[in-house]
């Protein structure tokens, strides 16, 4: 018996202005992304300040949503049902269809492959870069999707990753010989007093050594 050809989605991408589009086919249905240029670095990742996203065609209606970057968590800004004259009306089981977490999930995870230390203090691989291999792209993602669901949560009980802390501190090594906290920082967009939070926390993770109050030491 002859093997069947499965086709996945026709992807086409463009950089507009300010923003980059990609648009995919899927028979009859068409997905519209488009990604704000501007980011916000958060644990090291810099993450897109807004995503749009639209699927057009085929015979459910048309849907549209915005996730903007608020208090560095990704929320849902805006999201619409547009029934075309072809189309199904807009009907309650469309809206039990749509699980916001996993939708907000999957389209921020598809857009922070470029984290802004691509390798740690260890050197060990940039741990967003999915790749094309089909064991470490499984683990990239749940890595992304993790990242994706802490800055979900209340500012109060998100969790300094090994690999934030570990990147924190060689920001703070770099920076020794002037103004090492005011660098992390500059490097990871928070106020100062935040950044002295993650020095102090890198320094309890082992990632830095201890040290008297008024010293440097790395």
């Amino acid at each position: 018996m002859a093997a069947k050809l499965v086709m996945g989605p026709i992807t086409t991408g463009y950089q507009a202005d300010g923003h980059t589009v990609e648009i995919a086919q899927s028979g009859d249905r068409k997905t519209l992304k488009h990604v704000s240029d501007g980011s916000e670095v958060i644990e090291g990742v810099a993450v897109p300040t807004w995503i749009e996203y639209t699927t057009t065609g085929g015979a459910d209606p048309d849907m549209r949503m915005r996730v903007e970057l608020r208090d560095g968590s990704p929320e849902i800004v805006e999201l619409a049902w547009t029934s075309k004259p072809q189309q199904s009306v807009i009907r309650q089981k469309h809206l039990r269809r749509v699980d916001l977490a996993d939708l907000i999930n999957n389209l921020v995870v598809s857009t922070i492959r470029n984290p802004l230390f691509p390798r740690d203090a260890e050197n060990r691989p940039d741990p967003f870069d999915f790749g094309t291999d089909g064991e470490n792209f499984e683990e990239s993602k749940r890595m992304a999707q993790k990242f994706v669901e802490r800055q979900r949560l209340p500012r109060e009980r998100r969790v300094m990753t090994p690999e934030f802390l570990r990147s924190v501190a060689e920001v703070y090594r770099m920076n020794i010989d002037g103004a090492p906290t005011k660098a992390v920082a500059k490097v990871f967009n928070v106020k100062d007093r935040m950044a002295s939070t993650y020095v102090d926390r890198a320094r309890q993770a082992g990632f830095l050594p201890p040290t008297k109050q008024g010293q440097k030491k790395a």
